[in-house]
């Protein structure tokens, strides 16, 4: 690796922001993160994010992770600050770190990262500014160089990094609006200043993108459960009320069958009765005519009493089938379930989004995702 190339500037004085040493320093396996000046025209790299906050306080903004440090190594990154011009460089190079601090009066700060994995960081210069610029994008390492940035460092690398890891975390709960828990509903945590999920949302200026994308994603998430948990509702709401409906239609048809057979009793008893006259009217030698034609009115009205019921006991047959058919499919439904998951280190999360719809003992089912790509980082 080369060593350290430190600039000569003109003996007009530089005025620079300092930034505070030893407190946005990276542990082992964490991302680390890019933080831009645009006043002094500096980049810094930190593993903190409470040390992001407070350097957002101070105009510096966020670019985003670049890499994750590993595992604690034998070999650390050091951030080297230069006071005379704010520069600020990050070495692994021990010969480096104690040339520019005893000879250059460079101040050395904190362990930015430590050595491992297989993602090269570059180092560039600019050599009309004399600052230093690391980057693990090999799109942006090839347009510095373009635009007249040179590499530094074997091969233009600094170190070897990993790759970030991009944590979510989320919650799976179920919509009781139906009072059945048929409706599955995820919503996605925020995070504070100091990068601690919290399930309400933050106003904090590190995190605003990841915050607003999360906060759509789960207005989404939420208008479907709420969505299919109402649609259950009604579903069920229908189909118990079809129940009613023939619980009532069989009670009037029972109603209906039992005065048909009132209706076969009481003519009967008038059959019965003008058969007695009848009978005693022979026996005695007495006229019939009146008793005659009582009895074949009375024997019409109870045809048509039995008539009366075979068609109230068929309806309330055909009722009683319809409801024990209407039973044994169960009760209409919609259901929902949301799963979760995650791509390209679990930048890219996918919500996958099933809804069944039953309705009379058939199953119809729609599918739907929606793909983010988190700008936590």
């Amino acid at each position: 690796m080369k060593k350290l190339v430190l600039i000569k500037f003109a003996t007009t004085a530089v005025t620079v922001t300092a930034v505070l040493a030893t407190s946005g320093f990276v542990k082992a396996d964490q991302n680390v993160y890019r933080l831009y000046n645009r006043k002094t025209d500096n980049h810094i790299w930190t593993g903190s994010a409470s040390y992001q906050q407070k350097l957002l306080t101070q105009g510096w903004t966020t670019e985003g992770i670049g890499f994750a440090s590993a595992d604690k190594s034998n070999t650390p990154v050091y951030e080297l600050y230069n006071p005379k011009n704010g520069d600020i460089v990050d070495t692994p190079n021990t010969s480096e770190i104690t040339q520019a601090v005893k000879k250059f009066h460079w101040r050395k700060d904190g362990i930015v990262a430590y050595w491992s994995g297989n993602i090269p960081v570059y180092r560039l210069i600019n050599k009309k500014t004399g600052k230093h610029l690391f980057t693990s994008s090999v799109s942006e390492r090839n347009n510095l160089l373009k635009s007249g940035w040179k590499s530094e460092g074997t091969k233009g690398i600094g170190w070897y990094s990993t790759a970030p890891v991009y944590n979510v975390n989320y919650t799976q709960s179920v919509s009781v609006y139906s009072a059945q828990k048929d409706v599955n509903e995820v919503q996605f945590d925020y995070l504070d200043g100091n990068q601690h999920f919290q399930t309400g949302y933050q106003n904090n200026n590190t995190y605003a993108a990841y915050n607003n994308v999360i906060y759509n994603l789960n207005t989404q998430l939420s208008q479907d459960a709420k969505n299919a948990d109402y649609q259950n509702w009604q579903a069920r709401q229908a189909w118990q009320a079809k129940v009613n409906q023939y619980n009532q239609t069989i009670n009037a048809d029972q109603a209906a069958l039992d005065s048909a057979h009132g209706q076969v009793t009481q003519y009967q008893t008038l059959v019965n009765q003008e058969n007695t006259y009848l009978a005693q009217e022979k026996q005695n030698n007495l006229p019939m005519d009146q008793d005659n034609a009582l009895l074949a009115e009375y024997t019409k009205d109870l045809n048509t009493a039995q008539t009366s019921v075979t068609k109230a006991q068929a309806t309330l047959t055909n009722d009683k089938n319809l409801l024990a058919s209407l039973q044994k499919t169960g009760t209409d439904f919609v259901k929902l379930g949301m799963t979760v998951s995650r791509s390209n280190a679990g930048k890219n999360v996918t919500v996958t989004a099933t809804e069944i719809l039953h309705n009379a003992g058939k199953d119809t089912v729609k599918t739907w995702k929606y793909n983010k790509t988190l700008s936590q980082y």
